[in-house]
């Protein structure tokens, strides 16, 4: 999109005019990396072709519309991050929607996540770090059958972590992050087992290919390293990183994470109960 139409649409989004059925033909729209402010125009909603929105990297503000959950039927990538957005995720995603990516990190929001992403079934990438969700780990994200992405850093997730009977459960999971909330119990070693993808594949390719669909939009992720924090603008399909330190686990660490031997990063806290002591550990498994 030239800047001329871009600016053109941008006038026509804030002041809430009508669209023209070529402004409703729209597929992709980014916005990224701009000083847009306020709130998020509802009318975005009105596109109903568009499948690619890039909005991060703002001062944009206010309640994410409840109609952008109902929108996800033909969207597949949805990037909020870096903005001031506050309120809760919407709760509408309906059945058979398309939505690849959701990246929330680094907002305000609050409330549980919405069980309806549940319907997300295409859903690759979940990334709400650096927000204020609250609630239970949600286990049942384990049934999205696609997912290879789960950020949850810095939020006020709490309790244990159950051990799901599911065996089929993260089978896809490749990047895991989940520090800085209020974790309690052992670390899950029964789900740990069910996480295939961070084990040794000998068919995988060793050609580099990126998470994405290779033609409008690659994945990207922020992870710590080292005591780091990186963005990975183009995450390998062969990366897999797991982030499980700033919770409060205890007891020993399971010997089922010794089987993830794909892993090229693992970092995790340990902590005593009833004192203040804590021990690190960062492993290096290739």
């Amino acid at each position: 999109m030239d800047r001329s139409l871009c600016l053109c649409l941008l006038i026509c989004l804030f002041l809430q005019c009508p669209f023209s059925y070529s402004w409703r033909s729209l597929t992709f729209l980014d916005l990224g990396s701009n000083l847009l402010e306020g709130p998020l125009p509802a009318s975005l909603c009105n596109l109903e072709k568009l499948q690619y929105l890039l909005l991060s990297d703002n001062k944009l503000n206010g309640t994410i519309p409840h109609c952008f959950g109902n929108i996800s039927t033909q969207l597949t990538v949805l990037d909020l991050r870096r903005n001031g957005f506050h309120g809760m995720i919407p709760t509408t995603f309906p059945e058979r929607n398309q939505l690849r990516n959701l990246g929330l990190n680094g907002n305000q929001l609050e409330g549980p996540l919405p069980r309806s992403l549940i319907n997300c079934k295409s859903l690759e990438v979940l990334d709400v770090g650096h927000n204020h969700i609250t609630g239970p780990f949600p286990d049942w994200l384990g049934t999205l059958p696609e997912l290879r992405v789960l950020i949850l850093k810095l939020n006020r997730l709490q309790g244990p972590i159950g051990n799901s009977s599911n065996k089929s459960s993260f089978q896809k999971l490749k990047i895991l992050d989940i520090s800085y909330n209020n974790f309690t119990g052992y670390v899950p070693a029964k789900m740990l087992e069910n996480f295939q993808a961070m084990k040794k594949n000998d068919s995988e390719t060793s050609q580099r290919q990126y998470m994405g669909d290779g033609t409008y939009y690659l994945d990207s992720v922020t992870v710590i390293m080292k005591g780091q924090e990186y963005e990975v603008k183009r995450i390998l399909t062969v990366f897999t990183t797991m982030d499980l330190s700033g919770n409060q686990f205890e007891g020993n660490i399971p010997k089922s994470i010794g089987g993830l031997d794909s892993l090229r990063l693992e970092r995790f806290q340990e902590s005593s109960r009833g004192t203040n002591s804590s021990r690190w550990a960062v492993l290096y498994l290739s």
